[in-house]
């Protein structure tokens, strides 16, 4: 049997590019990382916009992973 699941759920919120400084951005607009390796669910005290993007992700990952558990 061949099985092929070809997932890309989102990474904005998971990049660890957020934490790299963009040439050219002032620094209170540079992204700021949402995960840490101690928060990989997301960093605590986050503002609203940023916690519901923050669970939104985290559902899409949870979803894919259970997808390809099933095979």
């Amino acid at each position: 049997m061949l099985v092929h699941a070809h997932c890309a759920p989102t990474c904005g919120t998971a990049s660890r590019a957020r934490g790299s400084k963009v040439a050219g951005i002032p620094l209170h607009k540079q992204p700021q990382p949402l995960r840490s390796d101690d928060h990989p669910d997301g960093l605590p005290n986050l503002g609203d916009a940023e916690r519901n993007r923050l669970d939104s992700a985290n559902r899409s990952y949870k979803a894919t992973a259970s997808l390809l558990l099933m095979g």
